[in-house]
């Protein structure tokens, strides 16, 4: 088939369709891959750290209602979107690049030339733009707001009859260069003061009309305006300040709203102010419902749901006189409710009313993780009946523990630690993870899980969890718990202490449970023989680590860490348990955190890691080998400051010891927070995570990539885009997946399924397509990241610098030449994408993309469906290979 060489690429494509759909496809034995390509595969997602959203405001420039959410993050939901994003109902979208410091008041309006947002906030630059304090947003640009702005707290745009202004807060003397006392007007094109300001700090405005007109009204912690006495609530009529009232006395008012239960507006306040909300009955400050909050309220809003019209509180408190409520109440005139069961792990900073185009909803932000029954990182909506929160992935906090269970549904991954949700899972420190979904084990714990095991104590196997928690599924369990697959049972009557450490051993009498606590009844470990716990001493200090090992002379368990054994004095230890009594094994100089057992070719040996320096007087670097006589080091160890987790993983190049814990370096070469032992070397995985690693398990999730190594720790944003749980795996899959796919179609002849030759002898290197006029290696096709859920990206490279190409999809394999290649992606073909390389490499789907490689090309992940997928692009030499000017990478298939 010639073709007319400026024939656009889509051309090319209709014109192939046609020619390949009446092709008759072979129908010879796939072939696997070439190995596995390791690294760290996308996975679980990532939160920001310590998001806390301050303000809120709704605004349209044009295009629609949107919310537009301020505060402290970095990339809260989209990149570019620090300090400042916008929400528009269904999708996050940054605001003109945001800002470099945090937002701390938002308010929208028109001074008279269209609507614009006004920012306030500790900010130097906003989109790049030099701006400080505050700044304004028309929809397009930023733009300043004078010069030598102050920093101030809170703000309103008001009519005092001279015209719409801006109206701003805080604590300071003056305002872009203008002497203004804690106040100060912005008309658009200066700034003034208002009057003699007041005496101390503004921290909230309103507008209010008492039967003599819309008002000013500013509340905070102020005394006075020049000589004049103020209580905290004064209002400006455009000329001067007057005070509302004498009774508000102490304390700060936080927050002001107008509202009408049915009885005409009236003016309410809340803050510090004795812990209550008051409204002004219009000759005194009258307590709002007769009750008091156990903490102050920092926030007031109205809201109307459509049926009834609310006054809504928010703050620290968890009641309302007798009524127990989590931060967040409703007032509709005659008594205090809950909204749902409120918000937990943080609290609410701002509200706002908003329609964006399903209804009203009170949009409520903060520092939160939970807004009734739902995970909602900093962010929900409440209708008037329900929470809503948009869609988010990745913990919210540290894993410490991980563990692999079959509870009947199959195997899966629980984790534990300081985490309250996880995607849109309320998980409550502990969740499971099936390979796709996360799943909360009834209502969780009430304080993290540190450790995680399997054991079975003649009742069926079943998950056991320790930790500093004293509820499991809202039940009594005293520091461990049991987890059956459906409930959480007490384990007896659970143990005194925080347990730090769980194994699952048995030394031939029968597999028994031990713990490892402090402080404990009886001493540091206890053992559970299904019916009762049993010390086993070790007093004195604090054992982290447990783990049942042969040396040669029978099973016997291994404890590692602070103690105190029968005639030692207190130190660092590794001892061992014989039934009887317990004998030092290893003398440590400092802390020892982990045991684990690898066989390295020379046997099955104990390992430990921690911090230590000197094991038996002799120097071995944080971790060391015992192989049931004698103490060695692994090279020249780790260096500073600790190892916390070793477990062995088999990644195609055989088992291999991976180790995980705070360190920068593994035998002297780079290995940030985790490395991998092969007993006789050290090597790095990947770049590493970006923070410590607390815990390791090797758990297969499916699809056809085999088991993976999982970490759990405090890392943020690891190169997978994952926090504080990663997937270290094959990247595609290789001859031994369990669906023996991978890389296909070789230029090089190493192919034997491929019969068709490269058209001119211009075979590429291995593994590679044909070779192109300016790589003589010829392009190279891989796949890269997980099956289940989809994060697999195509990656096509060394192919010609600024050419378009075409990610290809076929149905069936073939193979025929094709330009100056050899296509095998056959069957019915689908364009993925056009794209346009650059230095010679492309990728589908990349950061422009919204749709995965599956939801494109038709395709369910775990349906078992094969498809085809190479790239072909230009090569705009004729000469070469002559008469085509086109090319094609090698093949990558897929099992999905």
């Amino acid at each position: 088939m010639k073709l007319n060489p400026f024939q656009t690429l889509g051309g090319l494509l209709g014109t192939l369709v046609g020619a390949v759909t009446a092709l008759s496809v072979s129908g010879f034995a796939l072939q696997g891959g070439t190995g596995c390509q390791l690294d760290w595969l996308p996975t679980f997602g990532s939160l920001p750290p310590s998001a806390t959203i301050l303000a809120l405001a709704p605004l349209d420039t044009g295009g629609g209602t949107e919310l537009y959410v301020g505060g402290s993050f970095n990339d809260l939901h989209v990149p570019g979107g620090d300090d400042l994003v916008r929400w528009n109902g269904t999708s996050w979208s940054d605001v003109g690049g945001g800002l470099d410091g945090q937002v701390s008041a938002l308010t929208a309006g028109d001074l008279g030339h269209g609507p614009v947002l006004f920012v306030a906030g500790n900010f130097t630059h906003a989109g790049g733009t030099p701006i400080s304090g505050i700044a304004q947003w028309n929809g397009t640009s930023w733009s300043a707001l004078g010069t030598n702005v102050s920093k101030h707290e809170t703000m309103r745009i008001h009519d005092d009859g001279t015209g719409p202004a801006l109206y701003v807060g805080g604590a300071f003397t003056s305002m872009g260069g203008v002497p203004a006392n804690s106040v100060a007007k912005w008309n658009g094109t200066s700034w003034s003061a208002l009057g003699n300001g007041l005496n101390s700090s503004v921290l909230a405005f309103t507008v209010f009309d008492d039967g003599s007109g819309p008002a000013l009204v500013a509340g905070g912690g102020f005394t006075a305006t020049g000589t004049t006495p103020l209580a905290r609530v004064a209002r400006w009529n455009g000329t001067s300040w007057s005070a509302i009232g004498t009774t508000l006395t102490s304390g700060s008012v936080y927050s002001l709203v107008s509202y009408d239960s049915g009885t005409g507006p009236k003016l309410y306040a809340a803050g510090t102010i004795d812990q209550r909300v008051r409204v002004w009955s219009g000759t005194n400050w009258v307590l709002v419902g007769n009750a008091s909050f156990d903490a102050f309220v920092s926030e007031l809003a109205v809201f109307d749901d459509g049926v009834q019209s609310s006054l809504v509180a928010c703050g620290v408190f968890t009641s309302i006189g007798l009524l127990s409520i989590a931060k967040i109440a409703q007032w509709n005139g005659t008594q205090w409710s809950p909204l749902d069961s409120g918000v937990s792990g943080g609290n609410i900073e701002a509200m706002a009313p908003c329609d964006l185009g399903s209804g009203p909803r009170l949009f409520a932000g903060g520092s939160f993780t939970t807004a009734g029954s739902v995970a909602a990182h900093r962010f929900a909506a409440w209708d008037g009946a329900t929470w809503t929160s948009p869609a988010v992935s990745g913990l919210s906090g540290v894993v410490q523990a991980l563990e692999v269970f079959d509870d009947g549904a199959g195997e899966a991954l629980y984790a534990g630690g300081q985490f309250a949700t996880v995607d849109d899972v309320v998980a409550n420190y502990i969740a499971r993870w099936n390979g796709s979904t996360w799943s909360a084990l009834s209502s969780g714990l009430n304080s993290p899980a540190e450790s995680l095991c399997v054991h079975d104590d003649g009742s069926g196997p079943a998950l056991y969890a320790g930790g500093n928690f004293a509820q499991a599924g809202g039940a009594l369990v005293n520091h461990v718990a049991r987890w059956n697959g459906n409930a959480w049972s007490s384990v007896g009557a659970g143990i005194s202490g925080n347990v730090i450490e769980l194994a699952s051993f048995d030394d031939g009498s029968g597999a028994k449970l031990y713990a490892a606590a402090v402080p404990s009844f009886g001493g540091g470990v206890l053992a559970w023989n299904g019916t009762s716990w049993t010390s086993l001493g070790l007093a004195g200090g604090t054992i982290r680590a447990l783990l049942g090992f042969d040396d040669g002379s029978g099973p016997k368990l291994y404890a590692a860490g602070s103690c105190t054994p029968p005639g030692s004095s207190t130190g660092e230890y590794v001892v061992r348990w014989n039934g009887t009594s317990w004998q030092v094994v290893g003398t440590m100089n400092l802390l020892v955190e982990c045991l684990g057992v690898y066989d390295d070719g020379q046997g099955p040996g104990l390992y430990a890691g921690g911090e230590f320096l000197l094991v038996n007087g002799a120097p071995i670097t944080r971790i060391a080998k015992w192989n049931g006589t004698t103490w060695s080091g692994l090279g020249s160890g780790l260096a500073s400051i600790t190892v916390r987790a070793l477990t062995v993983y088999d990644d195609e190049q055989g088992p291999a010891l991976h180790v995980g814990g705070y360190f920068l370096t593994a035998g002297g070469q780079p290995a940030a927070h985790i490395a991998r032992w092969n007993g006789t070397s050290w090597s790095p995985l990947g770049g590493g995570l970006p923070f410590w690693s607390a815990d390791l398990a090797v758990f297969d999730a499916g699809g056809c990539l085999g088991p993976a190594l999982y970490a759990g720790g405090a890392f943020v944003d690891a190169s997978s885009g994952d926090s504080y749980l990663a997937r270290w795996g094959c990247t595609s899959a290789t001859a031994s997946s369990p669906c023996a796919a991978g890389p296909f179609c070789f230029g090089d002849g190493l192919d034997p399924a491929v019969t068709t030759p490269c058209p001119c002898g211009n075979f590429g290197a291995p593994g590679h397509g044909c070779a192109s006029s300016v790589q003589p290696g010829g392009a190279l096709l891989t796949a890269f990241g997980p099956l289940i859920p989809d994060h697999v990206v195509l990656t096509g490279s060394n192919m010609p610098a600024s050419v378009a190409c075409i990610y290809l999809q076929g149905d069936a394999h073939g193979d025929i030449t094709f330009g100056d290649g050899v296509r095998c992606a056959s069957g019915t073909l689908l364009r993925l994408r056009t794209r346009t390389n650059v230095g010679g490499a492309s990728q589908f789907p990349d950061s422009t993309d919204t749709i995965t490689l599956s939801q494109r090309g038709g395709v369910v992940p775990g349906s078992g469906a094969v498809r085809y997928y190479q790239t072909y692009y230009r090569n705009a030499a004729s000469a070469f290979c002559p008469p085509e000017t086109y090319n094609v990478t090698n093949g990558v298939r897929i099992t999905w």
